[in-house]
């Protein structure tokens, strides 16, 4: 087992699998969660259980989205002292209206879906999802 964690949170089962298929690849272990309300849960139980590198979430979920998932989570890791650094994405054509609300939250906007780290994952997913 490897000694990088990442929790993958998204709504899209296709999209979790890239992801999750790009950091296997690359010998993380993956959590995985299908909305933001589980992803909060799954991040807490892991940072309280020996830690997480790292949380890549959708931006548009149900339950909670990205951005409010990231912020109780922020909130909960600060009694705990705990810290994980945490990626943000969208497959919203339009995503450039989510810059002002990332900028004004103090976090790095990144609006890919790590396509570029794994051509062929994105080729497979393609070939899987894309309907000519």
């Amino acid at each position: 087992m490897s000694d990088k964690t990442v929790l993958v949170v998204d709504d899209d089962e296709s999209i979790q699998r890239l992801v999750k298929n790009i950091f296997e690849n690359n010998d993380w272990t993956v959590y995985v969660a299908d909305n933001g309300l589980e992803g909060y849960k799954k991040a807490l139980k892991l940072g309280l259980s020996g830690g997480l590198d790292l949380i890549v979430s959708d931006m548009d979920m149900p339950e909670l989205n990205g951005l409010q998932m990231k912020q109780r989570i922020d909130e909960a890791y600060r009694n705990y002292n705990l810290f994980s650094h945490f990626i943000l994405m969208s497959g919203n054509p339009r995503p450039m209206g989510y810059i002002g609300l990332y900028v004004m939250k103090g976090m790095q906007p990144f609006f890919d879906y790590l396509f570029d780290a794994a051509k062929g994952d994105l080729e497979q997913w393609r070939y899987e999802n894309v309907v000519e």
